[in-house]
């Protein structure tokens, strides 16, 4: 037991004082805004998407690729989003925070913090399976993550022509498609890789896990949480409590097990994607409370995932 717990602890642990190191360099004014934007920018465009690529693209994707695990996930994904928009605004009236509080609730964190959890937990080979789902969740995500906040938002010029063409352009823009779709191309047909190359991506792979986990807590700003609090606690306890509760009890019920339970558990337990803020505010949602959810879900998910994790491992399911 106590095993589990110290295990548990040296997983998350450190992945919590890299954000804790960029909030910190936030606060003492060692990164300004500008800084924050563009190495931001590195981390989603360059660190995350070579990471990803080396990851898939030299693994074994013919023995790696779980096609039950697959539908499982995208199956979850389609539910939540069904239930979270049908429920959200019948309990929210405000239009912009019920559209915010279905995407807080809705998407996770699964590539800034989850991958560099998969990592950690299963090591690179067990973090495969969490890495190949990635496009896959990543188009499904996108696609309904729009379709939430058009549904739902506050300004609804959108026809459906303009919300597809809006879900398309966010997917074909989205640097994470792109290497994971490349990778998989490399691993299923045998592609051989140049050494400069792999070695090249391999400098900037090496990049992924600090600086993300460094941008995510320079990103996120005390001081802008305001009197919300109810509507974000409410968030925070469906994004870490609730929907990991009920899909990683249901994937488990169903006999996944090891690195394959270990994704489910990254995907439904991570908490609030960044990038709800930044599609908030697009989109006629209210930016303001979803940084709410991204600062208190970042914050409290240490907690959780180190309590999930230890239940996982004490019952012999990881």
């Amino acid at each position: 037991m106590l095993d589990n717990f110290i295990f548990s602890v040296n997983v998350v642990l450190p992945l919590f004082l890299c954000c804790v190191v960029g909030c910190a360099a936030r606060q003492l004014k060692l990164v300004d805004e500008a800084f924050i934007a563009g190495c931001s920018h590195v981390v989603f465009y360059i660190a995350i998407p070579a990471n990803i690529f080396l990851s898939i693209a030299g693994s074994d994707l013919y023995a790696s690729v779980s096609l039950p695990l697959m539908g499982y996930v995208l199956s979850a994904i389609l539910v939540l989003f069904a239930v979270l928009t049908a429920a959200v605004p019948r309990i929210i009236r405000d239009r912009p925070a019920a559209a915010t509080a279905a995407i807080c609730m809705f998407r996770s964190n699964f590539a800034m913090l989850g991958i560099p959890l998969a990592i950690s937990l299963m090591g690179p080979e067990g973090a495969v399976p969490t890495m190949v789902m990635v496009p896959f969740a990543t188009l499904l995500y996108t696609a309904l993550t729009v379709a939430i906040l058009a549904a739902l938002g506050q300004s609804r010029p959108h026809s459906p022509a303009q919300a597809v063409r809006s879900t398309l352009w966010e997917i074909l823009r989205n640097p994470l498609i792109a290497a994971s779709l490349a990778s998989i191309l490399v691993a299923w047909l045998h592609i051989p890789l140049p050494a400069f190359l792999t070695s090249t991506v391999g400098r900037f792979a090496d990049m992924c896990t600090g600086l993300s986990l460094f941008m995510l807590g320079a990103q996120l700003n005390v001081r802008e949480v305001r009197g919300r609090l109810r509507c974000t606690v409410s968030i925070a306890i469906v994004r870490l409590a609730v929907i990991p509760l009920v899909v990683v009890t249901a994937a488990a019920a169903l006999g996944f097990r090891g690195g394959e339970l270990a994704c489910v558990f990254i995907f439904f337990a991570a908490p609030t994607a960044v990038n709800c803020y930044i599609l908030a505010g697009r989109m006629g949602g209210d930016g303001k409370l979803a940084g709410d959810a991204v600062l208190l879900t970042s914050c409290l998910s240490t907690l959780t995932l180190m309590a999930g994790i230890f239940l996982l491992r004490s019952l012999g399911l990881l």
